[in-house]
């Protein structure tokens, strides 16, 4: 039997109908070719975003329902100790500006003793509670935010007591005074509060004459200040604050007559201050601090005269003032890469003191003699003048001169002309 070609495709045909196996294999010999495929991008949900091309960001689509509203996170506020260590870089930042001069005396009360009869003559002297060294103002050396110092104050002041010991009429001696002040400021709350303690020491205020003797002593009045920082920015800053003045300095004895005379340094000061500082862009810089003087107390009296003593029940009371202190200063120069003079600054300030309450005045007779306690004049306003110099010495260290003179006329004046220095070290 013979095939042929055309009959064994024929029977290769039937074959593969009737067998799926065979079908396979041959499908599996000639595999049809594999589509490329991209894959399928996913879609972005809530819980898995996905962040589109920048260059490929549509328009915002249009909120159509509550449903498909996006809700956007807020800005987390800041926390208060991000807010505090913003406000302590804007401290650091104005830390560099020139501290307040000052002026401090303030006037002394007045005593006059005459006799009820006798040859005894009429005697005046003011009265140095604590050497002078009381009632200390805040812009004394001080700027109204809070420092890292030790620091060191000299004040001479021309003419700071009167006298009459030999009688009204007669020769008028006149004082000057010398303080000396140790002072130490530590921050802390990150540093935007401070506590201040200053320790004053005077030269002592010592006249003897004729008819009156008068002994001050050297202890000044221990001062504390407690300040805070309000509010700052880049430039301007904003402090308030309150002092304490203790008694801690020396008492006041004068004898006239046979008769010796202590005043007791007993009476508590509060002074609650409010102050701004700032500095412009360029050289000029600005402080002032509003303050008010408060006695808490009176001040005790006591005699001895004829082998007794006694102490008074009336009580010798200081006046209440308010002060207000403004600066006004230019820097000369300024170079932090210099080895000993970093800068050097010129400095004006104006200082107004006045009274809101009356004089106290106690009139009293001891072992016939009158003793009267008050004040040279009832109520007063004094206007100092103050300029000096400031000089940044290295990084951390200051040195400073200037002259206090007063504006007002010789019957409202606490002293002629005061000299002072001051030395901060900063840490």
């Amino acid at each position: 039997m013979k095939f042929t070609g055309r009959s064994l495709s024929a029977v290769f045909i039937v074959l593969l109908s009737f067998s799926p196996t065979l079908g396979q294999e041959s499908k599996q010999i000639t595999p049809s070719p594999v589509k490329k495929t991209t894959p399928e991008k996913p879609k972005p949900t809530r819980s898995n975003p996905v962040k589109p091309d920048p260059s490929l960001i549509p328009p915002p689509p249009v909120v159509s329902s509550l449903d498909e509203e996006i809700k956007l996170t807020p800005a987390r506020e800041p926390s208060p100790y991000q807010l505090a260590s913003s406000r302590r870089g804007s401290v650091l930042r104005l830390a560099s500006v020139p501290n307040m001069f000052g002026d401090l005396l303030t006037p002394f009360g007045q005593l006059t003793a005459r006799p009820v009869e006798g040859e005894k003559q009429t005697v005046t002297t003011g009265i140095p509670l604590a050497g002078g060294g009381r009632r200390t103002p805040i812009a004394e050396n001080n700027k109204p935010i809070p420092m890292d110092r030790f620091y060191f104050n000299y004040n001479h002041y021309h003419n700071a007591l009167v006298t009459t010991p030999n009688g009204i009429g007669g020769p008028t001696a006149t004082t000057s005074l010398d303080r000396y002040l140790i002072g130490f400021e530590k921050t802390f709350f990150d540093g935007l509060c401070s506590i201040d303690v200053r320790i004053p020491i005077v030269g002592g205020m010592n006249i003897s004459g004729t008819d009156l003797s008068v002994r001050g002593g050297q202890a000044g009045n221990l001062n504390l200040v407690l300040k805070g920082l309000l509010w700052s920015d880049e430039n301007t800053a904003i402090g308030a604050g309150v002092s304490f003045d203790t008694p801690t300095g020396s008492d006041v004895v004068m004898e006239y007559s046979g008769t010796r005379n202590t005043i007791y340094n007993d009476a508590v000061f509060i002074s609650p201050f409010i102050g701004f500082l700032c500095e412009t862009n360029s050289n000029w810089f600005a402080e002032g601090i509003l303050q008010i003087d408060i006695p808490l107390c009176g001040n005790r009296i006591g005699y001895e005269y004829s082998g007794s003593s006694m102490i008074s029940p009336d009580k010798w009371n200081d006046q209440t003032l308010l002060q207000v202190d403004l600066t006004a200063g230019y820097w000369l120069c300024r170079n932090p890469e210099k080895p000993i003079l970093t800068g050097l600054a010129a400095i004006l300030e104006l200082h107004v003191i006045t009274t809101t309450t009356d004089a106290d005045t106690i009139s009293q007779n001891i072992s016939n003699n009158i003793f009267l306690y008050d004040m040279p004049t009832n109520r007063f306003t004094m206007v100092h003048l103050t300029t000096g110099l400031h000089a940044n010495i290295g990084q951390n260290t200051t040195f400073r001169v200037g002259g206090v003179f007063p504006l007002q006329k010789q019957a409202y004046r606490a002293f002629d002309a005061e000299v002072m220095a001051s030395i901060n070290r900063y840490f």
